[in-house]
């Protein structure tokens, strides 16, 4: 199937996300980068493909968009918000996540990416969900989802919004419990997670 309208395309997600069209492969032959990037989620048609793949290419937009950018402005690991406070933390926000590493982050999480405090947001243009198109190709709940799983690996996150929020909201609570708690065991949930995929 050949869609050529953009409007026409964002309009009619919801259908062509749908059953109906899951032996449908879609093309278009603009070279609009979003549109491109949505037909390309719509015709990978294993569910938690898909939502892998929305996951890893919202991250990589976000990481796009901020390269040449230091948002949290730390020096000596300690961001600029913890500095004006006179607070002792090392590596911002992150300071409790399991998978904090020195050279970053260890996975993708599209919650974490796209928090800001307000120390960033008055000095920053920050993105927001309307900016990344390709979130509609995730439904209403599933990107409610997706915003509130932070401190989540990749792996996670996709299994939350693959099983729904009856799944997923009981484990992101006891996830980040235990993360606050300093009781979360990282190698034994990675461990996991690398054989849990649907």
């Amino acid at each position: 199937m050949v869609v050529n309208d953009k409007e026409k395309l964002i309009k009619h997600i919801w259908l062509y996300r749908s059953f109906l069209y899951r032996f449908t492969m879609f093309k278009t032959t603009f070279k609009d980068k979003e549109m491109n990037l949505i037909i390309e989620a719509l015709n990978i048609k294993n569910r938690y493909k898909r939502i892998y793949f929305i996951i890893n290419t919202l991250c990589d937009q976000i990481d796009e968009y901020y390269k040449a950018c230091n948002l949290c402005e730390f020096k000596n690991n300690r961001c600029l918000c913890h500095r004006e406070k006179k607070l002792e933390y090392l590596n911002g926000c992150c300071r409790k996540c399991p998978y904090q590493s020195t050279n970053g982050c260890t996975t993708k999480n599209f919650a974490c990416k796209m928090f800001n405090c307000s120390y960033v947001r008055k000095k920053h243009s920050v993105l927001t969900n309307k900016d990344l198109v390709l979130l509609k190709v995730l439904t209403p709940l599933q990107r409610l989802d997706l915003a509130s799983d932070y401190f989540s690996s990749i792996e996670e996150v996709a299994l939350d919004l693959f099983w729904g929020p009856l799944y997923s909201i009981p484990r992101t609570i006891i996830r980040t419990t235990k993360i606050m708690l300093g009781k979360y065991n990282f190698t034994e949930k990675y461990n996991k997670n690398n054989k849990m995929q649907p």
